[in-house]
């Protein structure tokens, strides 16, 4: 069969059925049905797909965006393919969740937060510190940051705070 744009061939409709019915058996199969939700993939398409993203790339390293790819282990899968470098992280919650669990050392976070307690995570801790960048989209933004230093330092004076450029606000 011909293939028409938009449309799949019969190899690749018979090869879908193909894959279904084996993967209904491999459910079938299991002692007792799993929780919900269930994820099925196929890993030596994953590796194929990473494999050509990298290529396609030509040197430029590839972020892995956890708020697409929600599965660790395939986090961590696609981080294991030459050309894959650091993760663009969803909220600081799971970067830090992230970081903790041995996926990335090199997490940017996407999104600016407002989330105090995982601020005050991120200060105390230096691996954590060290790991994740945090991005704003305006310097205002920074004062958490600055207030989420303070709550942990507590009634200490703070020794040294860094300064955001150029507007004297704290980070």
């Amino acid at each position: 069969m011909t293939a028409v744009a938009g449309r799949p061939t019969l190899d690749s409709a018979v090869d879908r059925y193909r894959l279904r019915a084996r993967l209904d058996t491999a459910i079938r199969g299991l002692p007792e049905p799993p929780p919900a939700p269930v994820v099925v993939v196929d890993l030596a398409a994953f590796d194929a797909n990473a494999a050509d993203l990298a290529r396609r790339a030509a040197g430029t390293p590839i972020r892995v965006a956890s708020k697409s790819l929600r599965v660790p282990t395939l986090i961590s899968r696609a981080l294991a393919t030459p050309g894959f470098a650091g993760v663009l992280g969803y909220s600081l919650r799971e970067a830090l969740w992230l970081q903790r669990n041995g996926i990335s050392a090199d997490i940017v976070l996407g999104y600016p937060t407002t989330d105090l307690p995982a601020l005050e995570a991120l200060a105390a801790d230096a691996e954590a510190r060290a790991a994740i960048t945090l991005m704003v989209d305006d310097p205002g933004q920074l004062d958490l940051v600055t207030l989420a230093v303070l709550l942990l330092d507590g009634d200490r004076v703070v020794d040294q705070v860094p300064t955001y450029r150029g507007t004297g606000n704290a980070w």
